[in-house]
């Protein structure tokens, strides 16, 4: 499908939140599905666009948010999870377009869907000098069906059989890497 199906994203800078915007374009004649609604448990349950992952890397000083499957980026040896958290789905129809803000507050710290979604104890301040997004997303199969459920008081499309989707039907877009000079929390 090549680049039938494409990722914008800016970040901006404001007083206390960095302000990202993404679009994603389906230019194909095939229906997408972004895995992009996630939720956070902890410390208090959120289900909202502004939850993102976050991954710090301190030697290029570089941060990446990511709306796709956690246990991916987990520390090395670091205790895998006591159940999986799967992000919900937001369908980009053939031909059409989707785009949305998430409002990340500064300073931005490591998250990874497990565990709580603060800042880590005993923290050190730094700054970032790059940025980038991702999002993971797959074609939707001709054989796939969907339903709209309650998710959390929201109303929120699930495809249904998912799991079984082939991997070749599977994909993560990935922004460039953008300068720009963001604080954060890093581990103590």
């Amino acid at each position: 499908m090549g680049n039938d199906l494409s990722l914008h994203a800016t970040f901006t800078l404001r007083d206390e939140e960095l302000l990202l915007t993404y679009e994603v374009k389906n230019r194909s004649k095939r229906d997408a599905y972004l895995i992009n609604r996630l939720y956070s448990l902890a410390p208090t349950f959120e289900f909202s666009p502004d939850i993102v992952y976050v991954d710090l890397d301190p030697i290029t000083k570089t941060i990446r948010f990511y709306k796709n499957h956690p246990t991916q980026h987990m520390d090395e040896g670091e205790d895998g999870p006591t159940s999986l958290i799967f992000g919900y789905h937001t369908p980009v129809r053939a031909g059409t377009s989707f785009q949305e803000d998430i409002h990340i507050r500064l300073p931005v710290y490591y998250y990874n869907g497990y565990g709580t979604r603060s800042p880590p104890p005993d923290p050190w301040p730094a700054t970032y000098k790059h940025v980038y997004f991702s999002v993971a997303y797959w074609w939707r199969p001709e054989w796939q069906r969907e339903e709209v459920l309650d998710m959390f008081g929201t109303p929120t499309l699930m495809p249904v059989d998912c799991f079984s989707v082939p991997k070749e039907l599977r994909g993560i877009l990935e922004t460039d890497r953008i300068n720009l000079k963001v604080p954060v929390f890093e581990r103590g």
